[in-house]
């Protein structure tokens, strides 16, 4: 997990940063340049997570979201159709 820390935070700093100078500062060529690096850091970070992040425990049939631990309802097996759809 070490090893995606720095870019998820380096990406994320840029886009604070990016958002702030352009309030207080907003000079073309520095938010171009800025513009011009950040889908690289986006591609950086997304590679390394994909790469180097550790997959969730939980599976979508037991849980509704992975970062919830609100488990799903249980789901009766239906053997044979309802009376409505009997032809």
């Amino acid at each position: 997990m070490d090893n995606i820390k720095l870019p998820v935070f380096l990406t994320t700093f840029i886009l604070f940063a990016c958002i702030i100078i352009s309030r207080v500062y907003p000079d073309a060529y520095l938010m171009g340049g800025v513009f011009t690096v950040s889908p690289f850091l986006v591609i950086w970070m997304v590679y390394r997570v994909l790469k180097y992040g550790k997959p969730s425990d939980k599976t979508f049939d037991e849980y509704f979201y992975c970062d919830s631990d609100k488990k799903r309802l249980p789901v009766k097996e239906q053997t044979e159709h309802p009376e409505h759809f009997k032809p």
